[in-house]
């Protein structure tokens, strides 16, 4: 089988690619000029160069695939007009080339983000049938994504997965968190309820294989967690435990993360950057609930989350340690 993958030089994509490769697929990497391919260069894989603005590139790219797995994102701009871009046009862009020369397509999963669904009420899991209320810029971009593919479910076989926060090697705020602690310093995040769904990379990998070769799984959308909650200083206290730190430590309150972060978007307006932190993240996970259900994708394909958080951080803190990275 030949699959196409976008994002595949990011977190997850690079997890993937490295997944179905194992499985027997032909990969293909759509790259642009720009792409860093330190995670996927010394795979078997082939890549793919092509501008998403680009018609005859698409075509070309998508051409005799058997499924296109759409990770391709931004996630932390402050500008509307780079969400909407890269988030809701390319996707447009990249189904209608589908659309134009390959209708024997098996499968196009776009793999979303619970942002598209947005927070819900304390205590509330929320469904894949649940109105959205995306807050964020990256929430209403990838919404619109999913109405794009969603639009086209009855031309051309579809799928749409909702990750929630994903741990694992190669996430970038996960890495930051394990240096400051590894420092000792603790950054002060939520309320110290239960307030976030997680889920380990390795096994949201094998989600989106799932998803993809799963015929009932056309036109559907589908939430993936591992069916447990966690209180966001749960996290931090487990990497501490793995890093064998100790519990003497700096908790960084809030007033310090807000100005870092006032400070960070202001940089990032005058540059056209990525803000290292935003004052929206730190609203997200101190005020909001991010509890989601994924019952039906265990009662519809049978998917079960091997990894809860515990085992997630323990074998994310052995990867830095094996790569020299901590």
């Amino acid at each position: 089988m030949k699959a196409l993958i976008t994002g595949a030089s990011g977190f997850i994509g690079s997890h993937l690619s490295e997944w179905l490769l194992k499985q027997g697929f032909e990969v293909h990497c759509l790259i642009r000029k720009t792409s860093n391919l330190r995670w996927i260069k010394p795979l078997q894989i082939h890549l793919v160069e092509a501008d998403f603005s680009d018609s005859q590139s698409l075509d070309r790219a998508v051409a005799g695939m058997d499924y296109i797995f759409h990770l391709g994102a931004v996630i932390n701009s402050n500008q509307w007009e780079t969400h909407f871009r890269v988030n809701f046009l390319n996707t447009k862009n990249l189904i209608e080339a589908c659309l134009r020369n390959n209708l024997k397509l098996k499968k196009f999963v776009l793999v979303s983000s619970i942002a598209a669904m947005g927070p819900g009420e304390k205590g509330k899991f929320l469904i894949e049938t649940d109105p959205c209320k995306p807050r964020s810029l990256y929430g209403k971009s990838k919404r619109l994504a999913e109405k794009i593919v969603l639009k086209y479910k009855d031309t051309i076989p579809t799928a749409i997965i909702r990750p929630p926060n994903v741990l694992g090697p190669r996430q970038n705020e996960m890495y930051l968190a394990t240096k400051l602690i590894k420092m000792r310093l603790v950054p002060r995040i939520g309320n110290e309820d239960k307030q976030t769904s997680l889920c380990y990379v390795g096994d949201l990998v094998e989600a989106i294989q799932l998803v993809a070769e799963r015929e009932e799984a056309n036109g559907q959308i589908y939430l993936v967690t591992d069916s447990n909650t966690y209180a966001w200083k749960e996290i931090s206290d487990q990497i501490a435990k793995e890093l064998g730190t100790g519990k003497l430590f700096l908790r960084t309150p809030y007033s310090i993360q807000y100005i870092i972060a006032f400070i960070s978007e202001a940089i990032s307006a005058m540059t056209r950057s990525t803000p290292i932190l935003t004052t929206q993240d730190l609203q997200s996970s101190r005020h909001f609930y991010w509890l989601y259900d994924d019952s039906k994708i265990r009662r519809e394909l049978g998917f079960i989350s091997k990894t809860d958080m515990k085992e997630a951080v323990r074998k994310t803190i052995q990867w830095y340690r094996d790569q020299n990275m901590i």
